[in-house]
């Protein structure tokens, strides 16, 4: 049952919708209502992309939409970075990536890391690397990689992985290169 708050949301017809509340107090089922309402108006070519930031919101979003009967076809539902590898495993070639790529684990690249650059205690390395992490953030306003980046990436690619920040800059870079496959998202993602 929704509150008349939450069906203003599930009905609103505009493109752009802000849901602003306080913990336990339905925004997770006012949004699965509201795309099951978009999905049952989509055509076969067309679906809605939802996403969150955590594996449990993630999971509860799919369970919850399961149990409204959405339809699959319609629907991607995951987290960011999951949307992002998929984007990445669909466009490989295009992304400049070999086609058997994998996402590595903190844990494999830190020894990787700390053989090329021995001269780092654990804390320098830890610092290094949060802010290589910090340049993947910001790329967006133009700023040139350091050394230390083209380094770790050279790591990197040099197993045929990539780290959960590439997922992210990956595809952000793709759909700047190549916007011919953002077009392609849009368009199967009306919403």
């Amino acid at each position: 049952m929704l509150n008349p708050s939450q069906q203003q949301a599930v009905d609103f017809d505009g493109r752009h919708l802000l849901i602003i509340a306080g913990p336990g107090t339905g925004k997770t089922h006012t949004l699965t209502h509201r795309i099951e309402r978009l999905a049952s108006g989509l055509s076969a070519d067309q679906a809605v992309l939802a996403i969150t930031f955590t594996n449990k919101a993630a999971g509860e979003l799919q369970e919850r939409l399961a149990s409204l009967n959405v339809s699959a076809e319609n629907l991607t539902a995951g987290t960011f970075h999951r949307f992002c590898l998929q984007v990445l495993r669909d466009h490989c070639g295009q992304a400049g990536l070999p086609q058997d790529f994998r996402v590595a684990a903190p844990e494999e690249i830190r020894p990787l890391l700390a053989a090329r650059w021995p001269e780092l205690t654990h804390s320098k390395l830890n610092a290094r690397l949060s802010d290589i992490s910090r340049w993947k953030a910001c790329d967006a306003i133009g700023e040139e990689p350091g050394t230390d980046v083209h380094e770790y990436d050279e790591v990197l690619s040099g197993e045929g992985w990539l780290d959960y920040d590439d997922l992210l800059w990956r595809v952000w870079r793709l759909w700047q290169d190549q916007p011919e496959v953002l077009a392609g998202y849009q368009r199967r993602y009306a919403h």
